[in-house]
């Protein structure tokens, strides 16, 4: 890569995991280390790709900021501010928690994505199809947390059946290949 890619992908790093950490109650100080870590590690790049040796070395040659030019631009890693960016949480209701919204999402994913269509994947039949749920929500244990025992909630298999041979499989009559 060239140093221009080089303080460009570091850069993006950077934002990205400010981003991800911009609720933290420490941003300040999280903000600070990673901007550090990162300035400095992107230095010691410059620094092994040109041959200078040392962190001394990128620094006297490209400034404090690592400004790299390229013809008539400029592109360089300044010092940033360690505020915690300002963001505006929307809250349709006094009723909306996080739980709640969590479980409109799994209820959408189950109706539109894994909205099962098709033949029966017993018999063939295309008609009066049900879904059949290998792990029942019975089965999973109820010692996990609440985000597991939800993930495991949203995450279990499903299969098309159709009527009768879903209720051979309730009864226990169904004896072909395990689904």
């Amino acid at each position: 890569m060239d140093l221009w890619n080089i303080v460009d992908s570091y850069k993006s790093i950077e934002r990205g995991v400010l981003n991800y950490y911009s609720m933290a109650n420490n941003y300040g100080r999280l903000s600070a280390r990673v901007h550090y870590s990162l300035k400095y590690s992107c230095a010691l790049t410059i620094s092994s790709k040109m041959k200078l040796r040392t962190l001394r070395g990128a620094f006297k040659r490209y400034g404090k900021n690592l400004e790299i030019k390229v013809r008539d631009k400029t592109m360089s890693y300044p010092k940033i501010s360690y505020r915690r960016p300002r963001k505006v949480i929307i809250r349709p209701d006094d009723k909306f928690s996080f739980e709640n919204y969590f479980e409109s999402l799994v209820y959408r994913h189950k109706r539109h994505v894994g909205n099962l269509t098709g033949p029966c994947i017993i018999c063939g039949n295309p008609n009066d199809i049900e879904v059949h749920h290998i792990r029942a929500l019975k089965h999973i244990s109820k010692k996990r947390d609440w985000l597991s025992t939800t993930m495991a909630k949203f995450n279990r298999k499903q299969v098309p059946v159709c009527k009768s041979c879903h209720i051979k499989i309730h009864k226990g009559i169904y004896d072909g290949e395990r689904l």
